[in-house]
């Protein structure tokens, strides 16, 4: 119970120091940043500041851009190595500006701990399509994702039964799994898929049956291959 009442405090400190901070000039989040050459790129710069708030950025990769009202990093770049580019905002009280390294390379891949949210603890599986573009939208919202909060992840209990091609179907409380990738992509957050190698997942779902090992059978090529096409940019495999 003390530890508990020991999370929740901490919990709560952290929340109202957040929401007491959103409207403070002020850049956030990581300085080093992994960009894996010739694919999609997607980052929200963790900024707080007033109605006002405005982005630029200086020494971008060339096929990178960004959103000067939004702050949303997106593009692909095929130049490899590091680049320090210079984040600035502005708003009513000035500006400030901060370096941030781009490492861009085939194995720039979480350079830094995944910070965000996942349902499992929440919702377990009565988790929706509509329960998780809630997330992305409270992320934003509550100022999280403009302190580096910048990954919504579906958990368990998504998955129906594979098709006659071997492809994993949703179930009916997910109806359009690319829609849904691409609704948080909006938001400037990216989206986490789950799976594990078993027959089923610890929610009783299909898995991916990676048995290799047992009975030569695996689905796991095949599975990823979607989530790509899906538009999704994290498993966890479990």
């Amino acid at each position: 119970m003390l530890t508990n009442r020991y999370f929740a405090l901490v919990l709560l400190a952290l929340i109202s120091n957040i929401a007491w901070s959103k409207t403070t000039l002020g850049i956030h989040g990581p300085e080093r940043i992994g960009v894996v050459p010739n694919r999609p790129f997607l980052f929200l710069i963790p900024a707080t500041g007033d109605s006002t708030l405005r982005y630029s950025i200086q020494n971008l990769p060339v096929g990178l851009s960004y959103d000067e009202k939004t702050g949303i990093i997106k593009g692909a770049t095929a130049t490899e190595g590091e680049f320090t580019v210079q984040l600035k905002v502005t708003d009513q009280s000035g500006s400030m500006t901060k370096p941030v390294k781009l490492v861009v390379g085939a194995k720039a891949v979480a350079l830094t701990p995944i910070m965000g949210w996942n349902p499992w603890y929440v919702w377990g599986c009565t988790v929706t399509d509509q329960k998780i573009r809630d997330a992305a939208d409270i992320m934003v919202s509550s100022g999280m994702a403009s302190h580096g909060y910048n990954y919504i992840n579906l958990d368990d209990c998504w998955q129906d039964k594979r098709n006659a091609d071997g492809e994993m179907v949703p179930n009916s409380r997910f109806p359009d799994m690319k829609a849904l990738a691409d609704y948080v992509h909006s938001k400037g957050l990216r989206i986490g898929m789950y799976t594990g190698p078993g027959k089923t997942t610890c929610g009783g779902y299909q898995a991916t049956e990676d048995l290799d090992f047992d009975k030569g059978i695996s689905f796991l090529e095949k599975d990823v291959q979607m989530y790509a096409r899906w538009g999704f940019d994290f498993i966890k495999y479990d």
